[in-house]
C-alpha cells in the first residue's frame, strides 16, 4: 500500500554487503574491512593498524571517522529440545541460507524467539513471504533499546502484517 517500502534487493552471495570495500558514497569515502582485525588504534593520528586474517600482513588505515563493528553473536537457548532440527540462529550468511532452505522444504510457519533488531527484521522479511509468524519476547516490549512508545509502533506494524507477538513469556522447551 501507500507509504510501504519495497524490500531491498539482496546482493549476490559473492558480494553480500552493498557498497563493496573501497567504494565512495555520497557521504564520502567508505572502506569496509571484513577481512582484517584491528591490532592497534592510534586515535591521535586518526589511524588504525590492522592485520589481515588470511595472511597476517599488517596495514595502516587513516580515517576521519571510525566505526569498529565487533560482530554479533546470537544467544542460543539452553532448554530441552534446543538441539532439534529446524532450530536456527542467525548471525552469518550460511545461517540465512540454512533458514531459506528449510522454508523451501518445510512448514510455512515460524517461531522467532526474542524481539531484538535481527528478529524484528526477520519477522518483516518472513511476513512478506507469507510465513505465519509468532514472535516471543521475554520483556514487556520488543526492541528493548528503544523507548516503549517507539517499540509499540513497531509492534503495531508487525501485527498489521500478521505477526503474532507474545510478550513477557520465555521459551522453556522445544518439541
Amino acid at each position: 500500500g501507500a507509504g510501504e517500502r519495497e524490500p531491498a534487493a539482496v546482493p549476490r552471495r559473492e558480494h553480500p554487503v552493498a557498497g563493496a570495500p573501497g567504494r565512495a558514497g555520497r557521504t564520502g569515502h567508505r572502506d569496509r574491512r571484513a577481512d582484517s582485525t584491528a591490532a592497534t588504534e592510534q586515535p591521535a593520528r586518526r589511524r588504525v593498524l590492522a592485520r589481515e586474517i588470511a595472511t597476517g600482513r599488517e596495514a595502516a588505515y587513516d580515517y576521519d571517522r571510525l566505526l569498529l563493528a565487533t560482530g554479533y553473536r546470537p544467544m542460543r537457548l539452553e532448554v530441552p529440545g534446543s538441539n532439534l532440527r529446524n532450530i536456527f540462529t542467525l548471525a552469518h550468511l550460511t545461517d540465512a541460507e540454512a533458514i531459506h532452505q528449510a522454508l523451501r522444504s518445510h512448514s510455512r510457519r515460524a517461531l522467532l524467539v526474542g524481539g531484538g533488531l535481527v528478529n524484528v527484521e526477520m519477522a518483516e522479511s518472513l511476513a512478506r513471504r507469507g510465513i505465519e509468524l509468532t514472535l516471543v519476547e521475554k520483556g514487556s516490549h520488543i526492541l528493548a533499546g528503544l523507548d516503549p512508545e517507539i517499540a509499540e509502533l513497531a509492534e503495531r506494524e508487525l501485527t498489521r502484517h500478521g505477526v503474532r507477538i507474545i510478550k513477557e513469556r520465555s521459551v522453556r522447551t522445544f518439541f
